[in-house]
């Protein structure tokens, strides 16, 4: 039976001090003391004491041959124990050295995964691009069917076509063929198509002859206003052309009433011989020779200017004047030119 200190874990040998606590365990002197410096406890059950509760305890022990079996079986146990810790130092150094291994390996491993990762990013990326190239074959493939689909419709509606115009325009011989080409039910789809197309036609000719119809008496309408239009305008314009020339026939009338009623009263335009006489050496015969020509020529300007507007007037409007009646409105603009070249 062996007793052991709970602190250290040692035996207790002879030349140790034993102390014990007031609760009745029992350890080394120098455990209990450095224990009692950290805490006022008792270090198996916790109970409080100090350094001043303690007492000193007094153990005799016997030397036998027991206690050389002890002493014995301690060493084997050390011995043991030193064996272990060596094995365990192997062991350590081993794992060590297998740790390292494997710290390689996994760096390795790591260099791997990623080379392995970035080639699986690569086919990702190829496989979305194959996908996205997959559906857009796939799109052109049904646009394709679809396509040769129409076509195939197509190509049906040509042949019947053919076969309806033959039926039309084709000799006896030709639409014979076609008919005994084709069969029965088909024959009378024809028949109804072109029967359909037919009636469709003959309303659109109808519905074309009734616009056409509608475009001529538009047309009539029209013409028929212009012309309206025109004739009030040019009996507008001869009207007063006539108001006019009926104004300078009047005007004329009173000049010559006026001229007839001056020879009337004697007065003459000449002047006489002997004061024509009188004014040869003057200096202002020559003034009045000048103004005379001036005036002979203004009335020559005025006469032809007048004749020239009273017949562009008359070529413009192409009106039924008679001739006597152009000469007395030449007549009456020439006498209004001398008076006013007179005056």
């Amino acid at each position: 039976m062996y007793i052991v200190c709970t602190i250290c874990r040692d035996n207790f040998i002879q030349s140790d001090d034993i102390s014990v606590t007031p609760c009745g365990h029992v350890f080394h002197l120098n455990c209990l003391s450095r224990w009692l410096m950290r805490s006022n406890s008792c270090p198996e059950c916790r109970e409080e004491t100090s350094q001043e509760k303690i007492q000193r305890l007094y153990v005799t022990f016997v030397n036998n041959e027991t206690s050389s079996a002890d002493s014995l079986s301690t060493q084997e146990r050390i011995d043991s124990l030193k064996f272990q810790v060596m094995l365990n130092e192997r062991n350590i150094k081993y794992y060590t050295t297998k740790s390292k291994t494997l710290e390689k390996q996994n760096a390795g491993l790591r260099q791997e995964v990623r080379k392995v990762e970035s080639e699986m990013n690569k086919k990702n990326s190829t496989i979305y691009l194959l996908k996205e190239q997959m559906k857009t074959l796939k799109e052109k493939y049904m646009e394709h069917e679809a396509l040769k689909c129409k076509l195939s419709q197509k190509e049906k509606e040509i042949e019947n076509l053919k076969i309806v115009k033959t039926l039309l325009h084709g000799s006896v011989i030709d639409a014979e063929e076609a008919a005994e080409k084709t069969d029965r039910d088909t024959l009378i789809a024809y028949v109804k198509a072109m029967k359909r197309d037919m009636s469709t036609n003959a309303k659109q000719w109808e519905l074309l002859y009734k616009h056409t119809k509608k475009c001529h008496s538009l047309l009539a309408e029209i013409d028929s206003k212009i012309l309206i239009t025109k004739t009030t305008r040019d009996k507008e314009y001869i009207n007063n052309m006539t108001d006019t020339l009926h104004g300078i026939y009047k005007m004329e009338k009173l000049i010559t009433s006026n001229l007839k009623a001056c020879k009337h009263f004697g007065i003459q335009n000449s002047i006489p011989n002997g004061q024509k006489k009188l004014y040869e050496n003057s200096p202002m015969d020559v003034q009045e020779v000048k103004i005379v020509s001036n005036k002979t020529n203004a009335k020559q300007e005025t006469r032809t200017m007048m004749g020239t507007m009273v017949n562009n007037s008359a070529n413009q409007e192409k009106c039924p004047i008679s001739k006597k009646r152009m000469k007395l409105v030449s007549a009456v603009l020439h006498v209004s030119a001398d008076d006013n070249s007179e005056m």
